[in-house]
């Protein structure tokens, strides 16, 4: 019993360290491709807006 408890707060404590490290990792890159996204539907429009016969 003492061997399961001693697991499952040995997980706990790994998670609560490693877990907001992943998304400090994670969440970085994560914007910087939600910003290139966003450029890119920025650039679309614009080239709608220049030609406008043209399908983008």
């Amino acid at each position: 019993m003492h061997d399961a408890l001693a697991m499952l707060l040995g997980s706990l404590a790994w998670s609560v360290i490693f877990v907001p490290l992943f998304i400090l990792w994670w969440l970085p890159g994560h914007r910087e491709k939600q910003a290139l996204k966003a450029a890119a539907r920025r650039r679309e429009e614009q080239l709608r807006r220049h030609f406008p016969g043209r399908a983008a």
